[in-house]
């Protein structure tokens, strides 16, 4: 049976981010994707300054290649409906990066394995069982059944916190929020005429445009509840908030020729109520998820891959540091949504009559337990 330091279950950011480091390390560790990359993922933007952490994980001038484009800047309607613009330029670190972000995080995925990561895509786990000290494990994929044995597991699965999850733990949840996310079909080969992210307030929710290497990506933000009454599929409920969002329509019918795609995605606020315990812990979205209006989601991400490495590396029990981690990352989801409720504040005395705003600066009161 294949014998592991570390068994990372899930290729996404910070799954991927963390393998690498902890190969770095000396680790032996085995990283487990069940896609192979190939739908539309959400998250397209980097800000400079994750610049650096895509070079501690030496993977920068291969990312560049094929999945990201350079970005000036955030073009945002907001607080009025006058465009403010925020600028990189001049950054010490460079531009932003927008992102393919399924080839982004298939080409960290290949940087793991370089790394000297073992690497399975198209597996998922079959059970996990505690033994004299290891996990023994049993992945399964269409072609093969595989058994393994880690001291450790890492649960970087996503919101799914399929590992987390087996083990008793719950999520905390703040609001509805979801994501329509749309690829079109730039109107021309190569980048779209306006590379900044474009961030705009609407009646019916907010909006987000980023154009990648080859398409590009709008993504419009609202209510769950608000789509259930309406009974709309995805593509009627995104072409709906785009009726609100005049700005967001001119520049897609301006850069854009053709709607490809529509994918629907939970984007509210999310705590792992229990995020470690006996040798694993849990790290990325499948720890904490943020609101996409903070920016925030994939530096988070990398950054809780760094500290997690740090946490693996310390000759200290992990019962001991999971509890450090554990309310360090606690912290950090309290002052996001402090952080979300006064940036959905600004914008709401723009729509008095929206429902969406009333509920988006409503008190969470208590938050939910699944």
């Amino acid at each position: 049976m294949l014998r592991f330091d570390l068994c990372v279950l899930g290729g996404g950011l910070a799954g991927s981010a963390f393998a690498i480091l902890m190969a770095q390390r000396g680790a032996r560790v085995v990283l487990v994707e069940k896609t192979r990359f190939e739908a539309l993922r959400a998250g397209e933007h980097l800000p400079p300054q994750a610049r650096g952490a895509l070079r501690a994980l030496g993977c920068e001038a291969a990312l560049l290649a094929d999945s990201t484009i350079e970005s000036p800047g955030i073009l945002s309607r907001w607080m009025t409906h006058t465009a403010g613009f925020k600028p990189y330029i001049g950054n010490a670190e460079g531009l932003g990066l927008n992102l393919t972000r399924r080839l982004f995080d298939a080409s960290l995925f290949a940087q793991a394995q370089r790394s000297g990561v073992t690497t399975h895509q198209g597996a998922s786990l079959a059970s996990a069982v505690r033994g004299t000290g290891t996990w023994e494990i049993v992945l399964r994929s269409a072609d093969e059944t595989l058994s393994l044995c880690a001291a450790r597991v890492v649960d970087a699965s996503g919101r799914a916190s399929i590992f987390a999850r087996r083990q008793g733990a719950q999520w905390q949840c703040a609001g509805d929020l979801i994501a329509a996310v749309a690829r079109l079909r730039a109107t021309r080969d190569g980048p779209a005429d306006n590379l900044c992210l474009h961030v705009d307030a609407c009646p019916r929710g907010w909006w987000s445009v980023t154009p990648t290497r080859r398409d590009v990506i709008a993504t419009f933000y609202a209510s769950a509840a608000i789509k259930r009454g309406m009974r709309l599929d995805a593509r009627r409920w995104w072409k709906w908030g785009l009726e609100s969002a005049p700005a967001v329509a001119e520049r897609l019918g301006r850069t854009t020729k053709q709607l490809e795609e529509v994918r629907i995605v939970p984007a509210f606020p999310r705590l792992l109520r229990t995020m470690y315990g006996t040798d694993w812990f849990a790290i990325g979205d499948a720890a904490a998820t943020y609101d996409p209006l903070s920016g925030h989601g994939i530096q988070y991400a990398f950054e809780g891959a760094f500290r997690a490495a740090e946490m693996a590396s310390a000759d200290v029990p992990l019962e001991r540091l999971g509890a450090l981690y554990q309310e360090a990352m606690t912290a950090r989801f309290a002052r996001h949504i402090e952080n979300r409720a006064r940036a959905y504040a600004e914008a709401a005395p723009r729509f008095p009559r929206s429902p969406f705003w009333r509920e988006m600066t409503a008190p969470l009161g208590e938050a939910l337990s699944v």
